[in-house]
């Protein structure tokens, strides 16, 4: 899942200090469009005499140039676009690897293409999906989220790096009149209601070698949990749901997974499984079994938040140092510790720096988190126990120099392993529904 993530985050890094610049962030944004500027223009020239529908789209204009979507093309040997059906009995994942697999020995092969959403952005795409959004925004689920609320949960086009999609008003038509059915009167509510509804009408499979669409995933169904999450996310905001996606990386096993989050009137968060778990459901499944509590949680945003790290950034790249990620472990079911560790091998390559909190070997050693290290001590911020771990660091900025052995920290926070000596502190958050 995280290396489609990657990616961006050197791109997102650079644009960042535009923003603080002396030119105006709106500016700063159709500069970016360069050729697209006029369509951009265009969408504020429509709302001139609509000060809030301005406003809503001066937001997403500003935001835009931090977003890059993914389209894969499977290509056949004499490079014409070809997607083979994968809808198998069972969805059965052998089945789909053995398809690609084949395909891929008899030289067929995937494009990828990236395109930035302001240098293709329509005013047309623009304008409808704003007119969607305030067409949403007066219901009796939604009608209580502010405006700054809205312009981050329901008003964004995308949910990820899908390929842009303009079904947001097919969407709409085909679930508002469900939604309202259920006379529903709150996001929660609304949100389990028809999550409940199409419960078993998609499922999930893990193997998948092109990035999921949302056409894609409408077509055949099915996806990876990162196509389900984002599709659901485009879904429920087309109803007025305020919603977004959240990952980890997991500790004790490979990989990481990613599922949906719905923001009640008081602003707190509950986690759900597309079509397959309420939030109820998904908090005892992510807090009482031990493989699946994540280490860490990550929200991914529309609005990027620069990440504070009180020190020098050492150019590594990683998703857990992209502002398009909010780190909202202390948010989640099982209290975090913040950890300090005192090194015992002076193996570091400088006074101070950027440590990287990593997965053990299981997860090849995937980056977790990150923190900071003056001296000999470390410190890491919102951290799941019950997990083995790695601390690194990155004196080149590319690749990773382990600076302990792996160690293991239990819920509250007691580290064990070679040469490990520190402690750590419980963290008081907003637990997560």
């Amino acid at each position: 899942m995280k290396r489609h993530i990657i990616y961006l985050f050197g791109v997102v890094l650079l644009l960042l200090p535009a923003c603080t610049t002396h030119v105006d962030s709106l500016e700063w944004a159709l500069r970016q469009a360069g050729k697209n500027r006029a369509e951009l223009e265009k969408v504020l020239q429509h709302y001139e005499s609509d000060s809030l529908k301005l406003a809503a789209a001066t937001f997403l204009i500003r935001k835009m140039p931090y977003h890059i979507g993914f389209c894969d093309t499977l290509f056949t040997p004499d490079g014409i676009s070809y997607m083979p059906d994968i809808t198998y009995p069972g969805h059965n994942e052998a089945q789909i690897k053995h398809v690609f697999d084949s395909l891929f020995d008899c030289g067929y092969y995937i494009r990828r293409t990236k395109e930035r959403d302001v240098e293709v952005m329509t005013s047309d795409f623009l304008i409808d999906n704003i007119e969607c959004a305030f067409e949403v925004w007066n219901t009796p689920w939604a009608g209580k989220l502010d405006f700054e609320a809205f312009c981050r949960y329901i008003l964004p086009y995308r949910a990820s790096n899908e390929p842009l999609c303009p079904w947001r008003r097919k969407m709409l038509r085909k679930y508002l009149p469900m939604v309202r059915s259920f006379q529903v009167g709150t996001p929660v509510d609304a949100c389990m209601a028809l999550n409940d509804s199409l419960k078993g009408s998609f499922h999930f499979v893990g193997i998948l070698p092109v990035y999921p669409s949302i056409e894609m995933v409408d077509r055949y169904r099915q996806s990876n949990c990162e196509g389900l999450a984002l599709y659901f996310i485009f879904l429920l905001r087309s109803v007025g749901i305020p919603v977004a996606i959240d990952c980890t990386t997991w500790a004790k096993s490979e990989d990481g997974h990613s599922w949906c989050s719905v923001m009640d009137n008081k602003g707190g968060w509950h986690g759900f499984a597309a079509n397959e778990m309420s939030c109820e459901e998904h908090r005892k499944m992510f807090s009482e079994k031990r493989k699946l509590i994540p280490p860490k949680v990550y929200r991914r945003l529309f609005a990027p938040e620069p990440v504070s790290m009180d020190m020098q950034d050492d150019g590594y790249r990683t998703y857990v140092k992209n502002p398009l990620f909010k780190d909202v472990t202390d948010s989640y079911y099982v209290p975090p510790v913040n950890i300090m560790l005192d090194l015992q091998r002076k193996l570091y390559s400088s006074d101070e720096g950027l440590v990287y909190l990593c997965a053990s070997s299981i997860n090849q050693h995937r980056v977790l988190g990150v923190g900071t290290r003056r001296g000999d001590r470390c410190f890491i911020k919102n951290v799941v126990g019950d997990n083995t771990f790695v601390l690194a660091e990155s004196p080149d900025g590319k690749t990773l120099h382990f600076l302990t052995d792996t160690f293991y920290v239990d819920k509250s926070g007691v580290m064990k392993g070679p040469d490990i000596k520190g402690c750590a502190t419980r963290t008081v958050g907003k637990k997560n529904g």
